[in-house]
């Protein structure tokens, strides 16, 4: 007895240093959560860059619109700014994780001594998932799935007892930005102007008004596209007023291969905007069947590359497809993102748990129609890609002709003439199409 007395006090001394080193640790735990919520709130919440892309996707619209850039150079932006987006989305992960029975008696204890201090508590439920619901619907809208993300938003808001009025704002940005792309402007436009009100004088406000000045402009513009046609299709697809485009579309016939190509191109735009991205690249594979129109291909390609990297589990299919296509059409601003994505650690939009994937039935059609498309429109894609696929007229190439020459300077015919001109140095230069062996775009 006298033994164990004696050890009595170190024992204690013990425990209690064991309690001491849980409870350091546990507060360690705590804090990094809290850091974690934290860094998430600055990079979603508070950092106006979260918001940037909803006026930017508007803006460049308008752009293509009125001719001052082209779809390459909007895709390529596009590209850009979702890659900037998804690695900050990357390099903040969610940070809120269950804690044990010591870590909920540890916070208790840190909030106590908080609340005498007059400190605020740590962020925990409804705080804390708040920002990973948040995060989640983002990344839903940031690939299209504007239908899912509307529906987080509207469920964040109903299971959050409490939002402060920055955070409500934000959702309400984004939910009527999703709206928008979908159509929904009767729902979208009341959202963005109440943000407006409530939020007239930072970033959440200036992005609402913008939003609100396009919108605008593009209804007024869409209110004064007269003539009838593909033409008209096309414009009402650049104004992503898709209903008018498919409307129009829906009554065309088509008189050949050449506008069945440009149709399924504008077809496929207008249902990747509305979130349908597996019947989107649908289309996109059909405009490839264009014998003569080298940009509806470089575009319809550039899509599926770029719908690829918004799909999960489905995406390496679409861009192994994109990029097999690309060695026969050269398309330097798909080169440019592919040289871009490989940089990347991952892929540019990254998969999250929980989100769609193409169907098996569209996976089978789209491997099917690839396939084909492999097969007859680019299976002699050397000696066949002087004469299918020349650039249009102002294109500045290389023709490798028969015999072993080329000939270099910019296309002045327009596609489906039978001799193609070419200003060279020397001045204005007549091939045949049939002697064109591959064309090099420079």
């Amino acid at each position: 007895m006298s033994f164990l007395r004696g050890w009595r006090i170190p024992m204690l001394v013990a425990l209690l240093v064991s309690i001491l080193v849980l409870l350091a640790w546990s507060s360690l735990n705590i804090h990094f959560r809290e850091l974690g919520i934290l860094l998430q709130r600055s990079a979603y919440l508070e950092d106006g860059l979260g918001q940037t892309h909803l006026a930017a996707k508007f803006i460049n619209q308008m752009k293509i619109y009125q001719k001052q850039i082209s779809q390459e150079q909007a895709d390529e932006q596009e590209f850009a700014l979702n890659q900037i987006l998804s690695s900050r989305s990357r390099s903040v992960q969610s940070y809120v994780v269950a804690i044990n029975g010591l870590d909920k008696f540890n916070v208790l204890l840190i909030n106590g001594m908080r609340k005498l201090m007059g400190q605020p508590a740590l962020p925990q439920g409804d705080a804390a998932t708040l920002i990973s619901d948040l995060e989640f619907a983002f990344h839903l809208e940031r690939i299209k799935e504007y239908g899912m993300a509307i529906a987080l938003y509207e469920n964040t808001v109903s299971q959050h007892a409490f939002l402060e009025p920055r955070i409500r704002s934000i959702i309400n940005l984004h939910e009527g930005f999703c709206l928008a792309n979908l159509g929904n402007m009767e729902r979208a436009v009341p959202l963005f102007r109440k943000v407006l009100a409530t939020e007239s004088s930072n970033d959440l406000g200036i992005t609402a008004a913008i939003l609100l000045d396009y919108l605008e402009a593009i209804q007024r513009e869409g209110q004064n596209i007269q003539e009838n046609g593909l033409a008209s299709a096309k414009k009402f697809s650049e104004l992503l007023q898709c209903t008018q485009a498919k409307s129009i579309l829906d009554t065309l016939t088509l008189k050949n291969a050449e506008e069945k190509a440009e149709v399924a191109l504008i077809r496929g735009r207008c249902l990747e905007e509305r979130g349908k991205k597996g019947d989107a690249a649908q289309y996109y594979l059909q405009a490839l069947k264009s014998k003569t129109n080298h940009k509806v291909v470089a575009d319809a390609n550039r899509r599926i590359f770029m719908v690829g990297t918004q799909s999960a589990h489905s995406g390496s299919l679409l861009k192994e497809i994109a990029s097999k296509v690309n060695t026969v059409v050269k398309d330097s601003s798909l080169m440019r993102m592919e040289t871009r994505l490989a940089g990347e650690e991952g892929d540019s939009l990254g998969t999250r748990s929980g989100e769609p994937s193409l169907n098996p039935e569209a996976l089978n059609q789209i491997e099917s129609l690839a396939k084909d498309l492999y097969e007859t429109t680019f299976k002699n894609q050397l000696a066949m890609q002087g004469e299918n696929l020349l650039p249009q007229a102002g294109t500045r190439v290389r023709l490798n002709i028969a015999g072993g020459k080329s000939i270099s300077g910019k296309i002045l015919s327009q596609p489906g003439e039978k001799i193609v001109r070419i200003q060279t140095m020397i001045g204005v230069i007549g091939i045949t199409r049939q002697d064109i062996r591959s064309v090099e775009i420079q």
